[in-house]
């Protein structure tokens, strides 16, 4: 075979990398897989994530196994059906010959794998490393461009594989492994079933632009980004016989960035305008297999439009509206379709279209309802929607008529005198701002609070709350861009917040009860209070830490019995005053209360005894002891002896079983419960004879 000299032309390659196997740095490099079922046969496609694998393994090999998963819908057991395919590896340069003299593809490949690529000499160790690098990551990512183009190149470089020894209703799953087990990387895998044979959809939404002798196409590469790697432009004058654009070189996209454009671009060069011309589009699968053609779509260039409308005059009638004239080339009718108009109420805009569709013919139009400033520009249409803009024209309308007064006033204030106000916008589109005024008195009249025009439909002011009036009043006036000044909006009283809290009120006198705590004070002398909350602490080793909690809240009631207590426990009270404004008083001198509660009534009961002779034990039981029961202790005694502690049990505890027994002798049992501090223990005893 003669030296290799493929001369990479493919410009559009360079610098880039096989987007299905991307190089994506990773932990642990990965042979990733790909497939297509034709039924009768499968194509295996693959390869490594990382040129330096690719490398290594290009020495050693790939091994192909195939596990028999499913059979006519049946899970067969691991060992079923396991065999090793073939071991794949690149193709010796003799195996090259035949197919690298007509396949441009298995050329570049060829040389790509033993040839030489010219480069700069290096002047230093470290450059020479970024160059042997850069290299290799060209070589890799080549080979793989070449591979997705033609199937048989793909097979001769080692990296495909078809496999026709495959049976119908099965389902099979590939295994790519590396042959050397020095080379640390995961097992490609790939499940395929055989009667879902997959047919490639043509590509969508191709869409044609035309301009001057070029045509603009675009069509969507998003959707099959995992099934297509490329994809060839088709042109016809006819719409029957087409012919692959570009020298039938594919296009490829290999931006990697999920943000980038999501669709495919391609500009075309056309001889004559106004003649139709046929477009369509194929994809490319990664196995060279080409898709069925997408939708022809049929465009027609068009001249560049160049005459540009220029507005010579106005006129403002009578009525209000405003007659719009301009210029425009009558030979360049034929190139637009149609003319627009743009208004902005200001020479920066934004500029909107008020009037569309206006014919080409024409060079007036009517405007109604034009505002106190108004810019407009005059646009041609093109027949292919190009556009040309006049320069803008300055229309003002004269304006003596003031705006209405403000409405919707409001303001709220806080205890340092700080004053929001806002109100609603005025409708007019030429407002300037407002002005906010101001009195102490209702009778007096409102000053500006400052000279400034206000922009927004707020307002902040400072007024002194310790004074001698108790409100003050706001009116707001608007203006417009001619300085016309409205009526004046309503007058807003805002009452000054009252910061004197109420006087508080005071324990009269408290009693600890068997139902708890009663606790009896004098509300506050203040005339606007409207509520008396009562607040209870309780005591604990940490005071620090204990929380105030509301128990109690009332207008008018001076007395209340706090029966959500434990008996022993200390609790610390405080009431206070809330006045009408939400003032809270300060606290009554606060009271510590120990609640030395009496238990009423006896809390032992259905205290009972069982000798159960055939088990030899006595089983002694009771009801549920309340909660409020600290422990129960239990005491037993034999015959005439003394009661000695037999068991110290919590108070979920009602049953208990006495193994240590003998025949002839009399036991006798004690409940004794001990409650929280404060509180008077109850016992209860029964015998048993045994």
């Amino acid at each position: 075979m003669k030296e290799i000299t493929f001369c990479i032309i493919f410009t559009i390659f360079i610098g880039t990398s096989f987007k299905l196997f991307s190089q994506e740095k990773k932990v642990i490099p990965t042979i990733k897989v790909l497939a297509s079922n034709k039924k009768k046969q499968v194509k295996l496609r693959w390869a490594p994530d990382t040129p330096i694998i690719w490398q290594k393994l290009n020495k050693e090999g790939y091994l192909i196994e195939r596990i028999t998963v499913k059979k006519e819908g049946k899970l067969m057991p691991p060992s079923y059906d396991k065999k090793i395919l073939d071991t794949i590896k690149p193709k010796a340069l003799e195996e090259w010959k035949t197919v690298a003299d007509n396949n441009n593809y298995a050329a570049m490949v060829a040389q790509l794998l033993y040839g030489t690529i010219d480069t700069k000499p290096t002047t230093s160790a470290i450059e020479s490393m970024f160059t042997i690098k850069k290299d290799l990551d060209n070589r890799f990512s080549f080979v793989l461009l070449a591979a997705d183009m033609d199937f048989e190149t793909a097979n001769l470089a080692g990296l495909g594989y078809i496999d026709t020894t495959v049976e119908p209703k099965t389902e099979y799953l590939y295994r790519i492994k590396n042959v050397d087990p020095n080379v640390n990387v995961k097992t490609g895998l790939k499940l395929i079933h055989t009667e879902k044979e997959e047919v490639l959809p043509p590509p969508i939404d191709l869409y044609a632009l035309p301009e001057d002798k070029k045509i603009t196409l675009s069509w969507d590469k998003e959707i099959y980004k995992s099934i297509y790697t490329a994809y060839t432009v088709e042109k016809s004058e006819d719409s029957l016989h087409f012919k692959e654009v570009n020298g039938g070189l594919p296009f490829v996209s290999f931006s990697q960035d999920e943000t980038s454009n999501k669709q495919f671009f391609y500009v075309d060069s056309i001889t004559v305008n106004y003649k139709p011309y046929y477009y369509r589009v194929i994809g490319i699968s990664a196995f060279g297999e080409k898709s069925l053609p997408s939708k022809i779509v049929s465009v027609k260039g068009v001249e560049k439009l160049t005459a540009i409308p220029k507005i010579t005059s106005d006129s403002l009638q009578s009525s209000g509206d405003l007659i719009l004239n301009w210029r425009f080339n009558r030979e360049a009718e034929k190139q637009i379709k149609s003319f627009t108009i743009d208004w902005a109420p200001k020479a920066e805009g934004p500029y909107v279209t008020i009037k569309k569709n206006v014919p080409n013919f024409n060079r007036s139009t009517i405007i109604d309802k034009i505002e106190a400033s108004n810019y407009y520009k005059v646009n041609a249409i093109g027949l292919s929607n190009q556009k040309t803009t006049s320069l803008m024209h300055f229309v003002q309308q004269v304006d003596s008529v003031p705006p209405i007064a403000p409405t919707g006033l409001e303001a709220s204030i806080d205890s340092l005198g700080i004053v929001k106000l806002s109100w609603q916008a005025n409708e007019e589109k030429d407002i300037r701002g407002y002005i906010v005024r101001r009195a102490n008195l209702r009778k007096e009249k409102t000053i500006p609070t400052s000279t400034d025009i206000i922009k927004a439909t707020t307002f902040i002011d400072t007024i002194q709350v310790k004074s001698l009036n108790a409100s003050v009043f706001y009116q707001v006036v608007a203006l417009d861009n001619k300085y016309n000044v409205s009526k004046l909006s309503k007058t807003l009283e805002v009452k000054k917040p009252d910061i004197v809290p109420p006087v508080p009120p005071i324990f009269e006198t408290y009693k600890v009860t068997a139902n708890g705590v009663f606790l009896q004070w004098i509300n506050s002398s203040s005339k606007d209070v409207v509520a008396h909350n009562l607040y209870r602490k309780e005591l604990t080793t940490n005071q620090d830490q204990d929380e105030w909690k509301i128990i109690f809240e009332t207008d008018s009631i001076t007395a209340y019995t706090d029966k959500n207590i434990k008996a022993g426990l200390k609790y610390k009270y405080a009431i206070f005053a809330i006045d009408a404004n939400k003032l809270q008083s300060e606290p009554t001198t606060p009271l510590t209360i120990t609640a030395n509660m009496v238990t009423a009534g006896s809390i032992i009961k259905g205290f009972d005894a069982y000798a159960d002779r055939e088990e030899k034990r006595i089983t002694i039981s009771w009801r549920k002891i309340p909660d409020t029961v600290k422990e129960v202790l239990v005491y037993r005694s034999k015959n005439e002896g003394l009661p000695m502690l037999w068991r110290q049990v919590p108070p979920n505890t009602n049953q208990l079983v006495d193994a240590r027994i003998n025949p002839d002798n009399t036991y006798t049992y004690t409940l004794k419960t001990i409650f929280a501090e404060g509180t008077i223990p109850q016992t209860k005893s029964i015998e048993v004879t045994y």
